[in-house]
Parts: C-alpha cells; sequence; structure tokens
C-alpha cells in the first residue's frame, strides 16, 4: 500500500503527537508499506526530501511561516485551520506524481489536503488527537483556566481572543468554523485517539452553531513500540524518585503536583522532565528537581526507575502517551481521572485515579503507592500488563482496517490488499 502521512512537525521535533505518527511511519514501513511522511519545514530546517527508517520524509516550507506574528513560537509555525497555499500545493504534486492508494492526516493539516485528495479521488482519513475540530486552542479550556463546559460563538469568540489576541482569535474561530464543514464532508475516515475526544466531536453534540459540521470517529488509540514493555519489572529503591514527564504548563496540572508533593509524608525526590512553559509560574519546593528536555531514551531509563509516575492533568488530557510509557515500565500511575486517561487506567488495578485539580485527593494517592510497595508493584504489574493492548502490534491492524475501509468506500467494488 502507498500511504501519504501529514503532519505538521517531523523529526527531530518530537512532541506527543508527533512521537505518534512517527511511530506509526515506521511500524508501516516495517509491514512493507511505501510510507511518505510530509509535513513543515520549521526552524532553520530546509525544504527537501530525505528517507530515514525506510520513511521518505518531505519537508515543505508553508506560506503561513513567512508570517511570524500569528505565532506566539516563530520557530514552530504550526498550521491554522485553513488550506496553507503552499502545503497544498505540495500535497497536489504528491498525489499527482505518486500512485497512493491513502492519505493519512493528523489534526489542522489536514485541511491543506481536502481539495487534493478529492480531485485525486485518494481516500483521506484523519486521526484527531485533541479537540481542534470544534475548538481553535485545541484544549476545551476556557480562556486557559477551567474546562469549557461546552462551545459557544460568543464564549469561542472570546477564549480565542483572549488565546491569540483581539481580532486574530475571532478569525481563526470563523476559519475553524468553515473548515469544520468541509472537513465532516470531505473525509472518508475519522479515528479519535480516546473516547473522549471521539465524543467531544461525535455529530449529534455538535455545538447549534456549526450543526452539521460533527464527525463520526471511532476510537483508535495512540501506541507505543512493543519492545518498550519489558518482561522483568526492575525493583526500585526507597529513596527511587516519583516522577512527571511532560511540558511543565498549567493545562498539564504541575502546580497541582507542587500543591500536593508539600503534603506528602517523608517524600523521595521528584523529577521533572519536561519544557518550562513561558506562562509557568510557581515555587519549586525542596526535594524537587527540574530535568529539562531529555531525550526519548533517557526518558524511558527514567520511568523505569521511579517509584511511581504521576499524571496530574487539569485539562482532559486527550491520551497522554506517558501514561503508556510509565505502565510499559511496571510503573504505578496515580493520575487525574479524565479525558484519554480514563481508557488507559484501570482505578485501583493499574494504577490510582484522582479527581482533576484536587491536591489533597492526589497527595493522597501518592503517600498510598509510597506507604505500600506491594501494592504498587501489583499496580505496576498490572499496568505493564494492560500496556501491550496499546503496542504497534496491537493497534496498527486496526488502522491498516481503517485504510482498507476508506479505499472500499472511495472506490466501491474495488478490492485492495495492504
Amino acid at each position: 500500500m502507498r500511504i501519504l502521512l501529514l503532519a505538521q512537525f517531523l523529526p527531530p521535533i518530537i512532541g506527543g503527537v508527533e512521537r505518534h505518527v512517527w511511530t506509526l511511519a515506521t511500524a508501516l514501513a516495517a509491514r512493507t508499506h511505501e510510507v511518505t511522511l510530509l509535513g513543515l519545514a520549521a526552524g532553520d530546517q530546509d525544504p527537501g526530501e530525505s528517507t530515514v527508517g525506510g520513511v521518505r520524509i518531505v519537508r515543505v516550507r508553508a506560506a503561513t511561516s513567512r508570517l511570524p506574528f500569528l505565532y506566539s513560537d516563530p520557530a514552530r509555525p504550526h498550521v491554522l485551520p485553513v488550506p496553507d497555499p503552499l502545503m497544498s500545493r505540495a500535497i497536489r504534486r504528491e498525489l499527482s506524481e505518486h500512485r497512493y492508494d491513502i492519505v493519512h492526516a493528523h489534526n489542522w493539516i489536514v485541511n491543506s489536503a481536502l481539495g487534493a485528495a478529492t480531485r485525486a479521488r485518494v481516500p483521506l482519513v484523519m486521526t484527531l488527537h485533541d479537540y481542534s475540530h470544534i475548538c481553535t486552542t485545541a484544549r476545551l479550556m476556557e480562556k486557559g483556566r477551567q474546562r469549557c463546559s461546552g462551545p459557544s460563538l460568543g464564549r469561542c469568540m472570546s477564549c480565542a481572543s483572549s488565546h491569540f489576541g483581539p481580532g486574530k482569535g475571532q478569525a481563526i474561530v470563523a476559519a475553524n468554523t468553515w473548515s469544520a464543514w468541509r472537513r465532516s464532508r470531505s473525509i472518508t475516515r475519522v479515528a479519535a485517539v480516546s473516547a473522549a475526544v471521539a465524543n467531544a466531536v461525535k455529530a449529534d453534540d455538535s455545538p447549534a452553531w456549526i450543526s452539521g459540521a460533527g464527525l463520526d470517529a471511532h476510537v483508535i488509540p495512540n501506541f507505543i513500540p512493543d519492545e518498550i514493555v519489558l518482561d522483568e519489572i526492575p525493583s526500585t529503591s526507597h529513596d527511587a524518585p516519583l516522577l512527571f514527564v511532560g511540558d511543565l504548563v498549567p493545562d498539564k496540572g504541575v502546580h497541582i503536583l507542587m500543591e500536593a508533593y508539600g503534603h506528602l509524608d517523608d517524600p523521595p525526590p521528584l523529577v521533572l522532565a519536561g519544557r518550562v512553559g513561558p506562562e509557568l509560574s510557581l515555587t519549586i519546593p525542596d526535594g524537587v528537581q527540574l530535568a529539562g528536555a531529555l531525550p526519548h531514551d533517557e526518558v524511558l531509563q527514567l520511568f523505569r526507575s521511579a517509584r511511581a509516575v504521576i499524571v496530574p492533568s487539569v485539562w482532559s488530557d486527550p491520551c497522554p502517551t506517558v501514561v503508556l510509557e510509565a505502565m510499559a515500565a511496571g510503573r504505578p500511575v496515580v493520575a487525574a481521572a479524565s479525558g484519554g486517561i480514563l481508557d488507559m487506567v484501570v482505578d485501583g488495578v493499574t494504577g490510582l485515579l484522582v479527581p482533576p485539580g484536587d491536591a489533597f485527593a492526589l497527595a493522597h494517592a501518592i503517600n498510598a503507592i509510597l506507604r505500600h510497595p506491594q501494592s504498587a508493584h501489583a499496580l505496576g504489574a498490572a499496568g505493564r500488563n494492560r500496556a501491550r493492548s496499546f503496542t504497534v502490534s496491537a493497534v496498527v491492524d486496526r488502522i491498516e482496517r481503517m485504510y482498507g475501509d476508506a479505499i472500499m468506500a472511495t472506490n466501491p467494488g474495488v478490492a485492495h490488499v495492504g
């Protein structure tokens, strides 16, 4: 099968979505598919082609990258909810020069492929990794402070203005509303990384002002490489650290974790591994270590040496890969009971869940892990076993089936064997 994957950022820029897409690309290539991964040439990267791990990579300079005022970080000129003319041209060229069987886009970059895929009669599928189909900030957090009670025109305009700036925010809401209609009519199949995302965008729950733009999404979760799931769970010492992995931003609940850490009884060190967000302002207690952004291999080692992994997100985190990586290492997870975390962690079986934003409940759960090491080990072992349901070998088959269904829907009666 010839597959064109579309993602905004490409290696070496790696976040949660980018790591998922790269894992998918290499897994598909290993299954003898011909895979091209097309995305932005960001920062000082040059447009052009390369091949890495059996995957052909095409970097494209987006037209909007020439407008740095649009972005809070000009080095990461993310795609916007409208077709980018240079990106659309590159996709059209790919579809005219190569006989692709399927185009698989991730989040807003899909907007640049809608017209090209329709004209080329190539089925277009999309994976939603967040809430960007109905929310311009992609997080369903009202003005970044509280969970959104549901999109509405007035609320979205106000929130986007606060997030992007006056005028610009309203324009992005209008653009995403128009694009949502186009997406709902042009995309052949939609996958969502969790039930939370699928429920948020489903057709019968669309806000009135974008009625008819809802999506019927099937849940296909993020996944991890099979080889990182440990057969033998390493033991940990009494002073092994607690671990948080992710961007240090308010949405990830870092401030809640700092408060909870202050309530722990004689706690071990707490390691925070991730980029420090510019909007983060908090006091770091004694015992907390800032490790910064680390290479992925080092992060995996931290999982394997941690006492427990804490995921205190205050937003409805769609499908945090750190939960899967912690479970793969056999470590108990203490996490907020929301979003895609509910699809992964079984409370009291593979980890402990607490109400989002509740520092006292978080401290109570962490203390339970620290006081009962045998129970903590049992949670970690059960989590390791559950992690096998979220591996390449368990999930990529489902993506291949989605491709086959989309091909049949676009060209009825044409059989396709991957």
